[in-house]
């Protein structure tokens, strides 16, 4: 970034907008939230979402962190297909720190109201973890374990196959994981509160595993308007050379539906 444009210039033209957008973070956790998670369930429609979230801070340095995905959904009959892309970058005074990003692909076929087949693929980077290049492949069950108007359960099982690129050792990892996760969302009149969690062990190998989980509170401020907040946890047996086993993010910001 030019040191020439500080970047308390950029935040003062629009702290109108970013004061209500206020958040924390740390080293941050790569969680995909596929369950409730702002996209309508309408069947044979187009739907989707975007998200914004802003941080910035100032002690001895300057820093600015903006992150933003979409979701985008299309149902016919008992196909849905998923697509939900994040990128979330950190700047400073000095220079542009650090960035990360996914893009999830999901397909799922409804064959009753309990049991869902599903296949995925992601793409992700992140420099924070020293990931170059991270790409995952899985398929398996879904099933609906509960289901009202105000509230759903989920359980999901499974097989992944992850191909891993390590950013600074160069190092390549090729594991075959199992992939579980459990949602729940429970809504109110005008708020929504949801959780997924992940457990990610390598099947030769039980001791290497990831535990990780996201949880979210969504207030409706318009018919297609939410703010949320959203707290995300990983604990990863076997990271990164140099990178903690325990990662966290907190992020607050908005969402249009449409």
């Amino acid at each position: 970034m030019d040191t020439k444009f500080p970047i308390s210039t950029f935040i003062g033209k629009t702290s109108l907008f970013i004061v209500l957008l206020v958040g924390f973070q740390s080293t941050k956790a790569q969680i995909v939230r596929i369950e409730n998670n702002g996209i309508k369930a309408d069947s044979n429609l187009w739907s989707g979402g975007i998200d914004l979230n802003i941080y910035s801070i100032k002690n001895n340095s300057e820093f600015f962190k903006l992150a933003g995905g979409t979701q985008l959904k299309y149902a016919k009959d008992k196909n849905v297909v998923l697509s939900i892309n994040e990128l979330r970058l950190i700047f400073a005074e000095e220079s542009n720190l650090e960035n990360k990003g996914y893009q999830h692909f999901r397909y799922q076929h409804n064959f009753d109201s309990i049991y869902t087949l599903e296949a995925f693929s992601q793409t992700q980077f992140d420099q924070v973890l020293k990931i170059k290049l991270r790409q995952l492949f899985g398929i398996g069950p879904r099933f609906q374990l509960f289901s009202k108007a105000s509230g759903k359960i989920y359980l999901g099982v499974h097989y992944m196959y992850e191909y891993e690129e390590e950013l600074e050792t160069n190092l390549i990892n090729r594991d075959h994981r199992i992939s579980s996760h459990f949602a729940f969302s429970k809504t109110w009149d005008k708020s929504v509160v949801h959780w997924i969690s992940y457990y990610q062990p390598k099947i030769n190998n039980f001791s290497d595993y990831r535990v990780s989980g996201s949880a979210t509170y969504a207030i409706e401020l318009k018919k297609q308007l939410r703010f949320n907040i959203r707290g995300e946890l990983t604990y990863d047996s076997h990271p990164v050379q140099g990178i903690t086993d325990l990662t966290y993010t907190l992020l607050n910001g908005f969402s249009w539906e449409f």
